[in-house]
């Protein structure tokens, strides 16, 4: 505004009275010190906005009050007021400008410099208002800052709190768990196999103390695996008095203690910085640059501030650590007042987990409490360390090492480097080092020579069985031919080079090979020769077997003996070969001579159905030249198979009552009930053990030319139709047997009745009272008359029967008659 009346009286030079002078002069001043005021006045009024958060949105927003509102018309009115007076006044401020001007000869260099400082005067003016605007607006921004980070500090005491009650929550139901299997916390335990995992050394762009933790966790391994693996090597060599000068071996001892020392040590060093009041990251980098960065172990790195972070020369190659925020990740947000919250929660459990919890902090007792010692996060976990620690250092360790094969996570992908890299990070080539420049296989004296004093010979085993157990292992070892720089005698034990130990198993392993190889030569050649005795017997019992069966009519029984012989091997034996060749040539005979006997038996059966004379007596004629009524057994498989079929079908139907079994000659038959067999094999019974209810021994089997024999044995029954009870428990207690041994109390036994040879017919008979019209080999008569079968027609038996046969007796004794005169099983 001043420049804007410097310029307009500058351009408005007027003439003017002296009275009227000094009464523009005096208005002009007025008319300053109103614009002045009203300046002031505007500027108090937009900082008094600013604070309360409105501005010129805020003043034409919902938020006005009612009364401002119904203001706005009286304000504009005035506003159009002033206006027109201080158009006036600045009239009357140029007249008596212009007039000044004149009157104290301004010129144009003079009202340039005056306008340059009026122009200057206005610039600093405005730079002074957004000066005092920027400070209002840093301050609301460190308010808001303040804010923000009570913010964050209330989510960390959260997360805090959530984790504090869902760990005493595990610890409850663990402690729930051991008390229900009666487990006891104070208890030593013996025997525990436990397995360790952990990441491996995490280096990444920005690390920060959980990387720290990890990291530490593996140097504390490594320090194990070295101690494990070396330390005790070394000191079993000194134990044993083996010279191991010359072995040596890295370790990072030095980097551990530069963690754990305490008070100067990195982990004592953020502890004390911690409970400083005004502790900061960047004082705890300092101390840690000063107390260590001259030591190799600590850098500083490059790139960023001296007080930003550190580097640390680990094991596994070399780490840099921000420090920033430290301090607050290794403070516990746990305090007293967040626990006293929980203790005050309406849930029963969560004040019951946090009142240990305080109890615990008070250290239990009801005295007068001390103030508890700072404990961080990293402590706690030192600590847990340390307690893993020892306990690993108490068992038996076996370290699996995992290497990552690229470093772009593909599968199916090898990068030599990466793999190699890890390799010499993680010791292995150290540790391979080590042990070849060593002796890293060792045995007890006693062990050694109970294992390899045989090896050179017997004799050698015998003759250094006296000495001492050092001079026997040296003596042994010049006999093995082990140079001595490959191995060291020590005071209980033999140390040997790499591969020495391998080498001498091999000689072992192949003296052992050669005395199995001969051991199996020798059994071998015992089992042989039992065999080919063996077989030697079995083609002899063949042999005989067909030599017996080749002059009979049993072409079955032939058959048989015939393939007995050649899978003996008969045929392949010069000895053997005419006989069996003899037999076969024999069964030829009896087959031809069969199918004769089944022609002449249909032509037969044909011409008594007819009316043809001739035909008749030429076909018994032939029929007595083939002699067709006492056929021998032919196929007997087939039709054993046919009736294992009928059999299951009946037991499958339900309608099984007994069975009929026989031997593999078909000379013996036992007729049973459908209870169950002693061995429990039987299927389709009762659970009832079963009763023999009849048995027939054949001593001349129907199926040759001369007539059967037979003897029927069964139960004595009485008047009342009650029967001797025969249930054998074991064979040598069934009819077959007591027929055998002649034990024949409550039993009957019977005969059949034997055919009279007819010299006119040149035939048997026998007279079966006209119950039988057709010869037949299966006509058969008992010789009390209790029973009687007779063929009436083809494929038709009359079957006539009294006590003391029932009908499933008399039934069975018609089929076990069919089967033994033609195989029908």
């Amino acid at each position: 505004m001043l420049a804007l009346l410097a310029l307009l009286a500058l351009a408005l030079p007027q003439p003017f009275e002296a009275a009227e002078e000094k009464e523009a002069a005096r208005h002009a001043e007025e008319l300053l010190a109103e614009v002045e005021a009203e300046k002031r006045a505007k500027g108090k009024k937009g900082k008094k906005k600013k604070k309360k958060g409105g501005g010129a949105g805020a003043a034409a927003g919902p938020s006005q009050e009612p009364e401002e509102v119904a203001e706005a018309p009286s304000e504009a009115d005035a506003a159009e007021a002033a206006k027109k007076a201080e158009e006036v006044r600045i009239l009357l401020l140029l007249e008596t400008l212009t007039e000044e001007r004149i009157r104290f000869g301004i010129t144009a260099e003079s009202q340039a410099a005056a306008s340059a400082e009026v122009a200057e005067a206005s610039r600093l003016a405005e730079e002074a208002e957004e000066a005092e605007e920027e400070a209002e607006e840093e301050e609301e921004a460190e308010t808001a800052a303040v804010a923000a980070l009570a913010v964050a500090k209330a989510v960390r005491a959260e997360s805090r709190a959530a984790e504090e009650a869902a760990r005493a929550a595990m610890d409850e139901v663990v402690a729930a768990l051991e008390e229900a299997k009666g487990c006891d916390r104070n208890a030593t335990i013996k025997n525990v196999i436990g397995i360790v995992d952990i990441f491996g050394f995490e280096i990444f762009e920005k690390n920060s103390m959980e990387q720290l933790c990890i990291n530490f966790a593996n140097e504390k391994l490594q320090a194990l695996f070295t101690k494990t693996v070396f330390a005790e090597t070394m000191k079993a060599y000194k134990e044993e008095g083996i010279d191991v000068a010359d072995i040596t071996y890295s370790d990072n001892a030095n980097l551990i203690k530069t963690f754990e020392t305490p008070k100067t040590g990195l982990f004592g060093l953020l502890t004390e910085e911690c409970i400083l009041p005004k502790g900061t990251d960047e004082g705890f980098t300092e101390k840690v640059m000063a107390t260590h960065g001259k030591g190799g172990i600590i850098f500083r790195m490059k790139g960023v501030g001296p007080k930003e972070g550190f580097g640390l020369n680990h094991f596994a190659g070399q780490v840099n650590y921000g420090t920033k925020a430290w301090l607050d990740k290794n403070r516990d947000p746990m305090s007293g007042d967040l626990v006293q919250l929980m203790l005050s929660a309406d849930n029963k459990l969560l004040k019951e987990l946090f009142t240990e919890k305080q109890e615990a902090d008070a250290g239990g007792g009801g005295g007068k409490k001390k103030s508890p010692k700072f404990k961080g996060v990293m402590d706690t976990f030192t600590a847990q360390l340390n307690d893993l620690n020892g306990t690993l250092e108490k068992c038996a360790l076996h370290f699996v090492r995992c290497f990552k094969t690229n470093d772009q996570k593909k599968k199916e992908f090898n990068e030599d480097e990466v793999v190699m890299r890890q390799l010499q990070t993680s010791g292995v080539l150290d540790a391979l080092r080590v042990s070849r420049e060593g002796y890293p296989d060792r045995m007890i004296f006693e062990t050694f020579s109970s294992q390899y004093i045989a090896v050179p010979g017997l004799k050698t085993a015998a003759e250094l069985a006296p000495k001492p157990p050092k001079e026997r292992v040296d003596t042994l070892l010049e006999r093995l031919e082990v140079p001595k720089e490959k191995y060291r005698s020590g005071k209980t034990r033999v140390f040997f080079a790499a591969g020495v130990l391998d080498g001498l198993r091999a000689k072992r392993t192949a003296m052992q090979a050669k005395i199995a190889t001969e051991i199996q030569r020798v059994g071998r050649g015992l089992v042989a020769r039992a065999k080919a005795r063996e077989l030697r017997k079995i083609r002899e019992a063949a042999l005989q077997a067909m030599v017996a069966a080749t002059p009979g009519e049993d072409i079955e029984a032939l058959r048989t003996a015939i393939k007995g012989a050649k899978d003996a091997g008969l045929p392949n034996y010069p000895a053997g070969k005419a006989k069996f060749d003899e037999a076969e040539k024999r069964l030829a005979t009896l087959e031809a001579e069969l199918k004769a006997r089944k022609e002449a038996e249909a032509a037969l059966e044909a011409a008594v159905a007819g009316t043809d004379i001739p035909a008749l007596e030429a076909a018994l004629k032939k029929a007595v030249d083939c002699k067709s009524d006492n056929k021998p057994l032919i196929e007997r498989g087939e039709k054993r198979e046919e009736a294992k079929r009928s059999k299951a079908s009946t037991l499958e139907s339900g309608a099984f009552v007994g069975k009929v079994r026989s031997d593999k000659k078909s000379l013996d038959y036992t007729l049973y009930d459908d209870g169950t067999s002693p061995d429990g094999k039987d299927k389709g019974g009762t659970s009832v053990l079963r009763h023999e209810l009849l048995h027939i021994n054949f001593s001349n089997s129907l199926r040759n030319r001369d007539p059967g024999a037979m003897t029927v044995v069964l139960p004595e029954v009485d008047s009342d139709g009650s029967f001797e009870s025969v249930q054998p428990r074991h064979h040598t207690e069934g009819l077959e047997a007591l027929l055998k041994r002649g034990e024949k109390g409550g039993l009957l036994e019977l005969k059949n009745r034997q055919p009279k040879w007819n010299a006119s017919s040149n035939m048997y008979v026998l007279d079966f009272h006209g119950r039988a019209s057709l010869p037949s080999c299966r006509n058969a008569k008992e010789s009390d008359v209790c029973f009687l079968m007779g063929k009436v027609e083809e494929n038709r038996f009359n079957i006539d029967f009294k006590a003391p046969f029932s009908a499933m007796q008399a039934f069975a004794t018609a089929i076990i008659i069919f089967d033994n005169s033609s195989g029908a099983f």
